[in-house]
């Protein structure tokens, strides 16, 4: 097998590395319009280390409950009280696409990295519902108490095609979307359909996006 890479032209969001409490976002213009008891998040993410951390690419929150809140940063974190931790390292400003999956059935949930399955377990949030009507942050992590952010997990670097379904995708399929040829638009989050407010020196630009494929 031979590694090929096909790029997709697309935008991106960068999120500069700023000062602490003054670092850059973007929020979804809307929001999750539905009680989701499963899920599959998709991004692609290059970041830019600082003090050694990851920090949180994608973030929901929603004020009906305190802990309604799930995110992402080298873990996939439920309500603050379940995290699963991703066996997850990759070089600093290199692109990579990043997909977990959930679903309230024995609170299973799997992470994938670049199309291939690195983590699958059970037990994370069991019969939890992700209530709807939140709001959806990229950079920075949302305090579940009052909605502020937390500035100190700031993500630093870009993202690009981020996707949301309200099922579970199976590894075939997030192995098709890494290679940029899944055909089922995601129908909770879809980047093609996707407005963001910018924050504090947040930037939109075009960006090919290395699309693997495999090709024998």
């Amino acid at each position: 097998m031979i590694q090929e890479s096909f790029p997709k032209r697309t935008y991106q969001i960068t999120l500069p590395i700023g000062i602490p409490g003054n670092a850059s976002y973007a929020k979804l213009d809307g929001t999750i319009d539905r009680h989701l008891t499963e899920l599959t998040l998709c991004q692609w993410l290059r970041f830019t280390p600082y003090n050694d951390k990851w920090g949180c690419s994608f973030c929901y929150f929603s004020d009906g409950r305190k802990l309604n809140t799930f995110f992402i940063t080298n873990k996939l974190h439920f309500y603050r009280k379940n995290v699963a931790d991703v066996p997850l390292m990759y070089p600093s400003n290199q692109w990579f696409h990043l997909c977990t999956t959930w679903s309230q059935r024995n609170g299973e949930h799997s992470v994938a990295l670049n199309g291939k399955a690195v983590l699958s377990k059970s037990g994370l949030d069991v019969d939890t519902v992700v209530e709807p009507f939140g709001q959806v942050t990229l950079g920075e992590e949302q305090i579940p108490v009052d909605g502020r952010l937390e500035h100190h997990n700031s993500f630093f670097g870009h993202i690009s095609e981020v996707y949301l379904w309200d099922h579970v995708l199976t590894i075939e399929d997030i192995e098709k979307v890494y290679n940029c040829d899944y055909e089922e638009e995601a129908n909770v989050i879809s980047w093609n359909l996707a407005t963001w407010s910018l924050y504090k020196n947040a930037k939109v630009s075009f960006v090919d996006i290395p699309c693997g494929r495999q090709k024998k």
